[in-house]
């Protein structure tokens, strides 16, 4: 039987990968943005950083259930850290930061951490 320990070892790398993957999908030129998904920039917006905010929270998962809450707002900190920090590496592609975009981030990265911790008090990761 594999240990929890070691059906969760695959969460960090899946996080990086996620946070790599809307670095660069954020970070493309105006023009090379594609348009194949029609939904409103901040939906869009709000969708990444609940993917974001969830992968975060369950890699920083502890044994112990007292780390919840702290796993938590760590979880918040870093997703909104990389959001402001994603909107002020955009000008340098000749996109703008947008403070209704980071309002959006934080609306999905408060929705993936509620649903992480849902997620966690009803299953073993």
């Amino acid at each position: 039987m594999t240990s929890p320990k070691r059906s969760r070892a695959w969460l960090p790398a899946l996080t990086l990968a996620a946070f790599l993957v809307a670095f660069s999908a954020t970070h493309l030129p105006p023009g090379n943005v594609p348009t194949a998904v029609s939904l409103n920039d901040k939906l869009m917006h709000a969708l990444t950083y609940l993917v974001l905010a969830l992968l975060t929270r369950l890699s920083l998962r502890r044994p112990k259930p007292s780390a919840t809450s702290s796993d938590t707002i760590v979880s918040v900190l870093i997703v909104m850290m990389y959001a402001l920090f994603d909107e002020a590496t955009q000008p340098i592609v000749g996109r703008t930061f947008e403070l209704g975009d980071v309002a959006a981030d934080a609306c999905g990265a408060f929705v993936g951490v509620t649903v992480a911790c849902l997620l966690l008090r009803g299953a073993r990761l």
